[in-house]
């Protein structure tokens, strides 16, 4: 359990992962631009943060761009509640 809690809140550390998780949505996948205007991040901070959310399965790939998926514990489903809650 003591794994799963710190592999889910590093995910959730750094400022920028916050804002990259608020701007993605759960229905609509959006491509690397759009989050890069959204999230006003350089390109390679962008694949950095989206690397570790991805690690964590925070984040999902689609071929249609990023996505949060359904969370698949109820730890994960709480922290992205309280990321939305913001």
């Amino acid at each position: 359990f003591m794994e799963e809690v710190y592999r889910l809140s590093t995910g959730f550390t750094h400022p920028r992962r916050i804002a990259l998780l608020q701007s993605l949505d759960a229905r609509a996948p959006q491509r690397e631009e759009q989050l890069r205007t959204a999230t006003r991040m350089s390109k390679a901070a962008l694949c950095r943060h989206l690397k570790k959310l991805l690690r964590r399965e925070l984040v999902q790939a689609t071929e249609h761009g990023y996505r949060i998926p359904p969370p698949a514990s109820r730890l994960s489903r709480c922290f992205l509640k309280r990321i939305r809650a913001r």
